[in-house]
């Protein structure tokens, strides 16, 4: 009776783990840009930037290569990023950059449901100002004060994203897709570059983050990442302002065990419209859309419809 009534159960859960890890692939790669430390320049020196921003995106789009197809399983994912950035400068050239990110990643299916919550993967970042011209803060694209009559900056980093974050989440018994979890469980390294050039009133802006993924303890390789991001923004001291930008992302296919996963990795090109309103040089909030512009997948994923986020900055 016991190997009767235990079968069932073992079935039941073997195939909710792959139904899930195949329904969910690819789920929410599109998701979590990291913005903040990572989409400003270096900070000046003895200046402490912090910032908090809220990230959602919603997947409902269904992709084959760059062709939108029915889904036979009607799925839908949910991905919000709560992300604690902090920012210090140590010296006229040198300054560093951590991210700490909360995460609730989460997809409905015909007949299931994936989810996972938890603090993520923490990211350190150490920044280096080639032009040592004055820097700005995280708020640098939420419409900060520009220096007059004409600053640039260009600035280089290494950082590494440490595997702080759950990877082996299970619910009712269930290890859920690795798509969901707030961590991937690995320790990657990064390359990243920024270029400003601020004159009174407009600015141009871009950065570029390349991350080379390392492989978790479940012999689990996700793709590597290259992120980018360009546009123009008008600044001013107080009151409202906007900015415009095309941000995209490369990412490379994942590997389980030396073999490549289908239904992983592709190309994403999002148009990012965002409006500010600076209290002060030292606070400033915004509100962005994303917009997805390109998609290209490679097999077939769930990929964004749209997506949202909120910040506020401050410095001191």
């Amino acid at each position: 009776m016991r190997r009767e009534s235990a079968t069932p159960a073992a079935i039941a859960a073997l195939f909710l783990f792959r139904a899930g890890a195949a329904l969910a692939q690819g789920c929410c790669g599109a998701a979590g840009f990291q913005r903040g430390a990572f989409e400003s320049g270096a900070a000046p020196p003895g200046k402490l930037d912090f910032g908090i921003d809220y990230e959602l995106t919603v997947m409902e789009t269904y992709l084959r290569g760059t062709r939108v197809v029915a889904d036979p399983f009607d799925r839908r994912g949910v991905s919000q990023f709560v992300n604690l950035n902090l920012s210090y400068g140590f010296s006229q050239r040198l300054s560093g950059s951590v991210v700490v990110p909360f995460v609730q990643k989460e997809m409905d299916f015909t007949g299931g449901r994936n989810f996972g919550s938890g603090p993520g993967d923490v990211t350190a970042l150490i920044k280096f100002d080639l032009l040592a011209s004055p820097a700005f803060s995280p708020s640098d694209l939420d419409f900060a004060p520009v220096p007059s009559p004409r600053t640039r900056q260009l600035a280089v980093g290494l950082g590494l994203k440490f595997p702080t974050g759950d990877y082996h989440q299970e619910v009712d018994g269930v290890r859920q897709s690795l798509a969901v979890q707030p961590g991937t469980g690995s320790l990657d390294g990064i390359i990243w570059g920024y270029y400003s050039d601020d004159r009174p009133g407009l600015s141009f802006f871009a950065n570029v983050t390349f991350r080379v993924k390392g492989e978790n303890t479940d012999a689990y390789r996700p793709g590597n990442d290259l992120l980018y991001e360009t546009g123009l923004a008008w600044r001013r001291l107080e009151g409202a302002g906007w900015s415009v930008s095309l941000r995209g992302r490369s990412s490379g296919t994942d590997e389980s065990s030396g073999m490549e996963m289908s239904g992983t990795g592709g190309d994403w090109i999002y148009l990012v419209p965002r409006v500010s309103w600076s209290r002060s040089p030292k606070l400033s909030l915004d509100l962005g859309a994303r917009v997805p512009v390109y998609a290209r997948v490679n097999g077939t994923q769930l990929s964004a419809t749209y997506g949202l986020d909120v910040g506020l900055f401050l410095s001191f």
